[in-house]
């Protein structure tokens, strides 16, 4: 198989992960990126001494208890991983006084929402129930659904009747829908405040996180995006593969019905037996393909599916620490920030980063603020027409915010070393994502468990993987979506689909 090219763009998670797959397989790869770092939209950056993470702060599979962790671990060197396991997953404050605590313990987590409103016993044990039972499944991952047999399909319903009945059975409600139900106002915003701005997602959306944290699976790689990428980059290139940064692509050359190579912007061109793109789907499907090969119904699905909100980060680097505070706030603002046609961003997220002292210098924090706004082109529009207001806009968000850390915790204006502030604007600039949604679809109930296609018919040669293939987003679903497709390419080229073997043994065949 070493004479079979296979050129990715895109050095996110999903491109990594698949570089590493088709390695293992015997492919030779090349991976395309526009930037000059690897990640994708899971990078952090650095500001005076100081390392913002824009994504990495929590892992779902980070522990054996999990068995996507064995999935994750054939791309991920998990020894070469600092993980750590918070005893909470936030701490939500409403303007009441009121103090919500996500405890990681399904028994803490129901006393908790008892403690707020002993009056909706039914509703809450029906939603802890749930999420007690999500640690008695395992995920059916050992391959992709276009290449079930009649024995798998045996395998599925036999190992895995009690998720899917579980699946269901819960994937219709909204999160909204279901948390109506409770009696509380109190508790209701609490509920609807652990992932905000997120209420029309399917419930799954927050039973399957919660119900992983709960289990203990759920860490933190200290280092956060950045040392996840680096060790993930250094698993590919131990299996043979290179990276390209600062090349994107412009265009992929189709010959006879086939995908055979990549033409860049600055002009060069790449031969390949197949093109993987993990990049940005609107991109790909709408700018780099020819009209003709993409099918309408395809192309409409962006007009047409929700996305997951886009956001603003702003972030601090501070000199205190914020001992006793845990490491997440979720704060309802005095004062809604309006922005756009978005009324008023009315809640932050809060990550006090003491945690990791590879942020920050000793006795500084990083503090990291994310604000969900319903107008993201405001942003887009704003930088590429007016970049002098744009500017003054990142300002009027980061005195905003200023102000409201300030009330909260007191002593921050006169701490605070560097201010950085990323809109939907920055992630387009950095990674063309379509809207600036940093994880393309929103799992509504419509889309739980469904896929827009690895392949397009009549189109061969040609393969997609990541987040705009998948609903959900998230790093594990990144690594599973190249799992996927690169199971479909193995077919396709008549080849056996061999997962990467470990570090060591890659060590000792190049030794």
């Amino acid at each position: 198989m070493s004479g079979r090219r296979v050129a990715i763009i895109g050095a996110g998670v999903s491109g990594l992960a698949a570089g590493s797959y088709l390695q293992a397989c015997g492919f030779s790869t090349e991976i395309y990126e526009m930037a000059s770092i690897a990640g994708g939209v899971s990078v952090s950056w650095r500001r005076d001494g100081y390392v913002f993470d824009g994504a990495t702060n929590w892992l779902p599979g980070s522990s054996a208890a999990l068995n996507l962790h064995g999935i994750l671990a054939e791309v991920i060197d998990f020894s070469k991983l600092d993980i750590i396991e918070f005893d909470e997953f936030a701490r939500i404050e409403l303007l009441d006084g009121t103090i919500f605590r996500v405890w990681k313990d399904c028994d803490l987590l129901e006393r908790e929402m008892l403690r707020i409103s002993p009056h909706d016993r039914a509703v809450i044990r029906a939603f802890t129930g749930a999420v007690r039972k999500i640690r008695t499944f395992s995920l059916p991952v050992w391959k992709t659904q276009e290449l079930y047999t009649p024995s798998d399909l045996f395998r599925l319903f036999r190992d895995h009747w009690r998720l899917l009945f579980f699946v269901l059975s819960w994937r219709g409600a909204t999160i909204d829908k279901f948390f109506s139900r409770l009696k509380s106002e109190r508790l209701r915003t609490c509920m609807r405040m652990i992932f905000p701005h997120h209420g029309f997602f399917s419930l799954l959306a927050l039973l399957l996180p919660v119900g992983w944290m709960c289990m203990r699976t759920t860490g933190y790689p200290i280092g956060g995006s950045a040392r996840f990428n680096e060790v993930l980059l250094e698993r590919y290139c131990l299996l043979g593969g290179s990276v390209r940064f600062n090349r994107r692509v412009r265009r992929i050359i189709i010959g006879s019905g086939r995908a055979v190579g990549l033409e860049l912007w600055d002009g060069s061109t790449v031969q390949a037996d197949a093109v993987l793109s993990s990049a940005d789907g609107y991109e790909t499907l709408i700018n780099m393909l020819p009209e003709a090969t993409v099918p309408a119904a395809l192309r409409g699905r962006f007009g047409r599916l929700d996305l997951y909100p886009a956001m603003l980060q702003i972030s601090f680097g501070v000199r205190r620490t914020f001992k006793g505070l845990g490491n997440k706030i979720i704060l309802q603002l005095r004062r809604p920030i309006p922005a756009g046609d978005d009324p008023g961003m009315s809640t932050a997220i809060i990550r006090l980063c003491g945690f990791d002292p590879t942020l920050a210098p000793r006795g500084c924090t990083s503090v990291i603020v994310t604000l969900r706004t319903s107008d993201e082109q405001y942003w887009i529009d704003l930088r590429a027409k007016d970049p002098q207001r744009y500017a003054s806009e990142k300002k009027r968000i980061a005195e905003a915010v200023t102000d409201e850390l300030e009330q909260r915790f007191g002593n921050i204006r006169t701490s605070i070393d560097t201010v950085d502030v990323a809109t939907p604007a920055t992630y387009v600039r950095y990674t063309n994502i379509w809207r600036g949604s940093y994880q393309g679809w929103a799992p509504t109930p419509a889309m739980v468990g469904r896929s827009l296609p690895r392949r397009i018919r009549g189109l061969e040669g040609f393969y997609l993987c990541g987040q705009w293939v998948e609903s959900g987003g998230g790093l594990p679903r990144a690594v599973l979506s190249a799992r996927n497709t690169v199971q479909l390419i193995c077919r396709d080229f008549k080849t056996v689909f061999t997962p990467p073997p470990p570090t060591a043994q890659v060590q000792e065949r190049r030794a």
